[in-house]
């Protein structure tokens, strides 16, 4: 199998344009074969089918394609890890969720739950499923008093009073409302 390729025109026909057999015009030649990547690199082909069978966002299927041509490249295959072997013995990658350790992914999905709770743009019914299922899970404690929300309010407070960038007005504010709540003496 042979392969055309079209070539531009010699450098001497484009700055003679009057003589008609120097005309630029573009040709057809046929190139003999250099192997099947005409032209490229085998070993940085090779290099990018190892590149693809490593990389976890390619498919099933072309790394399969790519473990393919590199066996017919007399390529070697790169190793895999056990979690790239799925139970037929095929290589897969590993995906974003089984990365995470289930407690990691738990603990995310009751936290959203305990969000909920605490939005005040959520259903009564909302807040009812929420609280089932985080009483399944074992929390029981889920929702914080007045006292603790005062008390981290308060804090707030005096942190501002200790911060220098916040400013003159703020710290008076803070002042005022700590003073208010019996927090500061005046």
């Amino acid at each position: 199998m042979y392969l055309s390729k079209t070539v531009a025109p010699q450098r001497s026909a484009i700055l003679n344009p009057l003589k008609k057999s120097l005309r630029p015009r573009y040709q057809h030649v046929i190139m003999p074969p250099t192997g099947d990547f005409y032209g490229k690199n085998p070993e940085r082909v090779m290099a990018g089918l190892k590149a693809t069978i490593r990389n976890p966002n390619v498919s099933e299927e072309a790394k399969e394609s790519a473990v393919e041509r590199l066996r017919e490249m007399g390529g070697e295959i790169p190793p895999m890890s056990e979690s790239q072997i799925g139970r037929t013995g095929r290589r897969r990658s590993r995906s974003r969720s089984e990365a995470r350790s289930p407690s990691v992914e738990t603990n995310r999905v009751l936290g959203g739950y305990k969000a909920t709770l605490h939005n005040p743009n959520t259903s009564e019914e909302a807040k009812r499923h929420a609280r089932e299922i985080l009483s399944a899970a074992g929390y029981d404690s889920y929702s914080t008093d007045e006292t603790e929300h005062t008390n981290r309010v308060i804090a707030g407070y005096k942190a501002a009073l200790h911060n220098p960038r916040v400013s003159p007005e703020a710290k008076q504010h803070a002042v005022e409302f700590l003073q208010a709540n019996n927090v500061l003496e005046v």
